[in-house]
């Protein structure tokens, strides 16, 4: 008998992680469990929890696909917004250190000078870094409410349950 339920997207993705979780537990427990010395009496069902793994591990590729599937819509900001982030991470690595360098040499007892100059300089940087964030900031206020507003329709009695979150 389905139980279906309109939930929320912004419900369904902490149904996911919670899902994910659970997989992850399971994982690790088939793992742990799976191999014990024959004197040890103390065991979980390790068949049974491997097939919770195997039902657990099917809800969440079809809630994974029913959430993908309603996000169509703002795909674009979701990759814009990965985009951005690895952006900001290079910006980060970007060495904007300039002016003279006193370093110890390891071929010499002389500590060595270097000067450098940079190209993109340190409030460059930053300009860039607060400017893409702030666009980070508008594309997640987006995702956000459509998060709220877009709702999935899921069966409570493949796994899924209440996350408690009111939406």
């Amino acid at each position: 008998m389905e139980n279906n339920v309109k939930i929320s997207l912004k419900r369904a993705l902490r149904l996911k992680n919670k899902l994910v979780e659970s997989v992850n537990i399971l994982k690790t427990k088939v793992c742990g469990f799976n191999r014990i010395t024959e004197v040890n009496n103390f065991r979980d069902n390790v068949r049974a929890l491997f097939e919770e793994l195997i039902i657990t591990r099917n809800n969440l590729i079809a809630l994974k696909a029913k959430i993908a599937s309603a996000s169509d819509p703002i795909r674009h900001l979701i990759v814009e917004m990965g985009e951005l982030r690895d952006q900001l991470a290079f910006l980060h690595t970007i060495n904007t250190d300039d002016g003279t360098v006193v370093e110890d040499s390891y071929r010499s007892t002389e500590p060595r000078t270097t000067k450098f100059k940079v190209e993109i300089t340190y409030k460059e940087i930053e300009a860039n870094i607060r400017t893409i964030q702030e666009r980070i900031d508008v594309i997640q206020d987006s995702i956000d409410e459509f998060n709220v507003k877009t709702s999935i329709e899921i069966d409570m009695n493949n796994g899924h349950h209440d996350t408690g979150d009111g939406y």
